[in-house]
């Protein structure tokens, strides 16, 4: 029984690490960090006390890292939309767009298409205005459902932007002509 416990291959432990740790170059890490934006600030980031509480607490599993990010983009595109005085004062920022957030995700008519339409945002890296987006998707679903037209124009340009939506998922493969 001795025998096959000595067999057994040690399994890569934190000492092998910190002693190839000794040999890094630390003036390449500040050259990375003094010239790569994107590294610096990753850093910075995961530096932070509150970042990783968040990280830790709601970022377990990818379902909770895109709730998350859903969250994290929703908050972003409120705040854009919010007049510069308001933003000036963090805390009242912080309470109003907290609110909408809420509203925006518990309501159960329209959370749907608040997800699905941030969450299209974020797979294609758009720049442009998520909450007139969403606005103009929801103006559709009511047309649809009730057909009542409260602006031509918003309807017009949220049936466009639904059947380009549909020719991307169809490119995509999830959708199948009957």
């Amino acid at each position: 029984m001795d025998d096959k416990i000595d067999d057994i291959k040690p399994i890569n432990s934190l000492i092998p690490f910190t002693k190839s740790i000794s040999v890094i170059d630390l003036s390449e890490g500040e050259e990375l960090l003094s010239k790569n934006g994107f590294f610096r600030d990753l850093a910075n980031l995961l530096e932070t006390e509150e970042f990783n509480t968040f990280f830790h607490t709601h970022m377990n599993t990818m379902d909770e890292i895109k709730g998350s990010m859903v969250y994290i983009k929703l908050y972003d595109s409120i705040k854009q939309k919010l007049p510069l005085e308001v933003i000036e004062d963090k805390e009242i920022t912080k309470k109003i767009i907290t609110v909408m957030l809420h509203k925006f995700i518990t309501n159960s008519e329209y959370r749907g298409q608040i997800i699905e339409t941030t969450m299209d945002f974020m797979e294609q890296g758009k720049n442009t205005d998520l909450i007139e987006v969403i606005s103009r998707r929801i103006l559709y679903e009511k047309y649809l459902k009730t057909g009542i037209v409260i602006d031509t124009d918003v309807i017009i340009q949220a049936h466009q932007e639904e059947i380009k939506r549909l020719r991307k998922m169809k490119k995509k493969g999830n959708i199948i002509d009957m």
